[in-house]
């Protein structure tokens, strides 16, 4: 832990972090439907560390913020360079801090971001957890009507174990549902994550969700 907290405070000005693009696919055509933008850490020691391993770490140190920026300044730069080359357009998911999403800071950070980067706000997708969500309500409606606004797609991911309420499904200003993976893990395994995944299914198509 301590090794890890030495590094991790200078990994950032060193450039120490990397993405890695985990394409989605859609299992009737086979077609790239978009990509997730997952963080690296290039450890000079230890080689390739995994966001589980330095994450929390970040987060109590209050690093996650200015990484979390970071992240979100390079998948629009990536995004607007695949442009550049004549790539088919596709949505790119970038994962939003607990801390980052709290910022009152957070709209005006990612606006300008996408000003510098000349990245289309239409192909960046938002994602969301439902705790964040349900700590402020109220505060959450009014980023996510921000963000929107300009063409941003927001994807609440961990669906189905945290709070799960129908009203904020209804409430909020969503496009996605990504559903928790221990669901996904035992499907055809255990019919009662079968029929969940099915409701949940029901759930997106009657909330034209995704």
């Amino acid at each position: 832990r301590l090794e890890v907290e030495g590094r991790l405070r200078k990994a950032i000005d060193n450039q120490e972090f990397f993405l890695r693009y985990q394409p989605q696919v859609e299992l009737a055509t086979g077609r790239i439907s978009g990509m997730e933008a997952l963080i690296r850490w290039n450890h000079p020691q230890r080689g390739e560390i995994f966001p589980k391993d330095f994450i929390f770490v970040a987060e109590e140190l209050g690093l996650i913020v200015p990484m979390g920026e970071w992240v979100f300044r390079t998948a629009c730069a990536q995004l607007r360079k695949w442009d550049e080359e004549g790539l088919q357009p596709v949505t790119v998911s970038i994962n939003i801090s607990p801390r980052q999403f709290m910022s009152r800071r957070l709209v005006s950070t990612l606006l300008s971001i996408i000003r510098e980067t000349e990245a289309d706000p239409r192909n960046v997708e938002l994602e969301i957890t439902e705790t964040m969500i349900m700590r402020n309500l109220e505060q959450s409606i009014e980023t996510l009507t921000q963000l929107r606004s300009v063409g941003m797609q927001v994807a609440v991911d961990d669906f189905g174990v945290g709070y799960s309420s129908l009203a904020y499904l209804r409430d909020l200003p969503l496009d996605t549902l990504k559903i928790h993976g221990d669901f996904v893990q035992a499907l055809s395994e255990d019919q009662a994550d079968d029929r969940i995944i099915s409701a949940i299914f029901q759930l997106g198509r009657t909330m034209h969700l995704r």
